[in-house]
């Protein structure tokens, strides 16, 4: 059965892609470079480009999208998540499958990554504990968003009503995107059939 779960933010998005921890991705490069400046000659431009480092290695580029893309499985995995709350986790893993790579971001605003970083009003710097102390980690953040996101269901695994009430709960304890411990990213859910 093709279903599409739509997303409506209730709590502010914060974007953060993991292929930072890519060492061969250009952005993750430009923040080791950074990060090789001895503290003592890190200045007000130095953090101010680490900021804009961070920002712009934040989004994922997902070839296909027209402006913000978000991995499909991004929504998967919040819903099977939320789902081991009432032991249906793996049922959920095996009954859902996602039928494309990536969806677009439903917001107001300039769709390009440079075009929000430039408004000023699409970034939000917050302090990161990390191995080495706390250090200011610079963030794309949505406050008015929603994603559409199709799906395949086997019903025979798992039926709608039962995934209704699993992405009700992934909403309101798991969300979307960084953060999701300091309660970003949540969202109210609804899933159409057809």
């Amino acid at each position: 059965m093709q279903i599409t779960i739509k997303a409506v933010g209730t709590k502010p998005l914060l974007l953060h892609n993991v292929d930072l921890a890519n060492p061969l991705n250009p952005w993750a490069r430009k923040m080791t470079d950074l990060r090789g400046t001895p503290s003592k000659r890190r200045t007000e431009k130095w953090h101010e480009e680490m900021a804009y480092v961070s920002f712009m290695g934040a989004f994922y580029d997902i070839p296909g999208i027209d402006g913000v893309g978000i991995p499909s499985e991004n929504m998967r995995r919040s819903l099977i998540v939320a789902a081991k709350a009432s032991r249906l986790g793996t049922q959920v893993q095996r009954a859902l499958m996602v039928t494309t790579p990536a969806v677009s971001l439903i917001y107001d605003g300039p769709k390009t990554s440079q075009g929000m970083w430039d408004t000023g009003k699409f970034h939000l710097t917050r302090m990161i504990r990390g191995t080495g102390g706390a250090s200011p980690t610079t963030y794309p953040i949505f406050r008015d968003w929603a994603v559409k996101v199709p799906f395949e269901l086997d019903e025979s695994l798992l039926n709608v009503r039962d995934l209704t009430e699993i992405a009700e709960r992934a909403g309101r304890i798991e969300g979307l995107g960084a953060s999701r411990s300091q309660g970003y990213g949540r969202y109210d859910a609804l899933i159409e059939t057809s």
